[in-house]
């Protein structure tokens, strides 16, 4: 006696295979918007760290040279007077010579060329002591978290920069 055995086919077939494919494009489509917010969002978190860092540096260089402690006097932009100190050169001591975080993870240009992502404020700061960079050209006194130090030198951050404030926290504007 003869049995049939039947044979059941156990696989994609093409339709059913491209259609799986084809889900799998959407959903990764919908993905990579979410990942590469994600990441610019991590930038510039990394970019306020690195200037909560200089802020702690800077805040050791005016703590150092005691209660008159001055702003150093650095260049705003390094190629503008290279024979003048940046603020790289002053605060490097003062961050164990890590050059990389005076450099913004989304600034593919200054860096290379200044060796800095970000710009000093020297012309409002330097030689002056923090009651004096603190003071309105009206006498008034205005808080620490009101007076920029040092910033992007471009909007990197989705039209935003970061910004160092003279209380050492950093934000964006």
């Amino acid at each position: 006696m003869f049995q049939f055995v039947s044979r059941q086919n156990r696989g994609f077939s093409l339709v059913e295979l491209l259609a799986v494919i084809g889900i799998i494009g959407v959903l990764v489509g919908l993905l990579i918007p979410a990942v590469q917010a994600v990441r610019g969002t991590a930038r510039k978190v990394q970019c306020q760290s690195n200037l909560r860092q200089i802020g702690i540096a800077m805040e050791r260089f005016l703590d150092r040279h005691g209660d008159r402690g001055r702003y150093p006097d650095a260049v705003m932009m390094p190629s503008v007077a290279p024979e003048r100190p940046t603020i790289r050169d002053i605060l490097k001591p003062y961050v164990e010579q890590n050059d990389s975080l005076f450099g913004c993870p989304c600034d593919t240009k200054y860096f290379a060329e200044e060796g800095i992502s970000y710009e000093y404020r020297s012309m409002q700061l330097a030689g002056k002591t923090r009651a004096e960079a603190l003071r309105r050209r009206n006498g008034d006194m205005r808080k620490a978290s009101e007076l920029m130090v040092l910033y992007d030198f471009d909007p990197w951050h989705a039209d935003s920069r970061n910004v160092l404030y003279a209380d050492g926290h950093a934000d964006s504007f």
